[in-house]
């Protein structure tokens, strides 16, 4: 049965005491752990023909919609201000560096800055757009490291569930 497991990586791995090994979920799809079933893959010769999707955008241009995208620079450049500027603009549809950004709910991870810096950049952001705070707090969620140390770890604080 070893023998089976590592010829073929996708096989289930041997029990130990009649126990899933450590680290699968246990629930089996055809005869292997769920969480060990073979990728999905795309077929590209069934797109000959097709009409190509239109791309969707936060920021058009700028910021695709539904991908990671990632803002880098040294420290104490602005990124988290720009980053929290973006967020306010998308979750009160309002323009963000001169283009148009499309309106939706938006979260934000901060791990530096405090809760305390947070909360003065947005009452100045709110003021800056001329929207209170309180509309502004219907779509806007900040997740602050340095509030609930470990909460992005998941070893302690309100969001470790």
């Amino acid at each position: 049965m070893t023998s089976d497991w590592l010829n073929d990586p996708c096989a289930a791995p041997p029990a130990r005491h009649g126990r899933p090994r450590r680290g699968h979920s246990g629930f089996m799809k055809n005869g292997r752990p769920a969480d060990l079933q073979p990728l999905p893959t795309l077929e590209p010769l069934a797109w000959n023909g097709a009409p190509i999707p239109e791309r969707r955008w936060l920021v058009p241009g700028l910021i695709p919609e539904g991908t990671v995208t990632m803002l880098g620079g040294d420290g104490g450049l602005g990124k988290s201000l720009l980053a929290m500027q973006f967020l306010a603009a998308a979750a009160l549809g309002k323009p963000w560096l001169g283009r148009g950004v499309r309106p939706c709910k938006a979260i934000g991870v901060f791990c530096e800055d405090d809760r305390d810096e947070l909360h003065r950049r947005l009452v100045l952001l709110s003021q800056k757009v001329a929207a209170c705070s309180g509309i502004l707090g219907l779509a806007l969620r900040i997740l602050c490291e340095r509030a609930y140390p470990g909460c992005m770890r998941g070893d302690d604080g309100p969001f470790a569930q």
